[in-house]
């Protein structure tokens, strides 16, 4: 999306003011390899019930239990049996003091539009200044929809947000 893509040049231009080498820059998580995690058979059971019946399974823990780690081999495993069904990698929301209920959905880049409205000539389209999060991906793919601004307008009219 064209917000994001303005965002990360703006990124890589204040990283480049300041002279940052890549080492530093570099805050992902190692990565987790599926294959070295071994489910405790409660959690196997606990996580395969919730499968079965379609429903979610809220893990709860201090940093570093393993809450991530199952959720890649979880997603690992299911992709490897059903490589046309399931994404490799679960989808990802990190939570802050300051998000809120829509963050888990999508975030509109009002300023972008504003100041994308005011310069060019012709008038944007405001999907271009939604980017859809995790929940909200899901949702686009669970209704196979392809639009994402579809998906936030019938967020919007749920009685999920309401």
């Amino acid at each position: 999306m064209k917000s994001s893509q303005s965002t990360m040049i703006k990124m890589i231009e204040y990283y480049d003011k300041f002279a940052f080498n890549q080492d530093e820059l570099d805050f992902r998580l190692p990565e987790l390899k599926a294959n070295e995690y071994v489910i405790e058979p409660g959690l196997y059971y606990a996580a395969k019930l919730a499968m079965m019946l379609k429903q979610p399974l809220l893990l709860t823990g201090k940093p570093g239990t393993g809450k991530t780690r199952l959720a890649y081999k979880l997603a690992a495993d299911l992709q490897s049996n059903h490589p046309d069904s399931y994404l490799p990698t679960p989808l990802v929301f990190h939570t802050k003091t300051t998000s809120a209920y829509a963050d888990l959905f999508y975030t509109y880049d009002a300023l972008d539009h504003f100041h994308e409205a005011t310069f060019r000539k012709e008038k944007p389209d405001s999907s271009e200044f939604i980017s859809l999060q995790p929940l909200g991906q899901a949702i686009m793919l669970a209704n196979n929809t392809d639009h994402p601004y579809r998906v936030m307008k019938e967020l919007e009219g749920s009685s999920m947000i309401q």
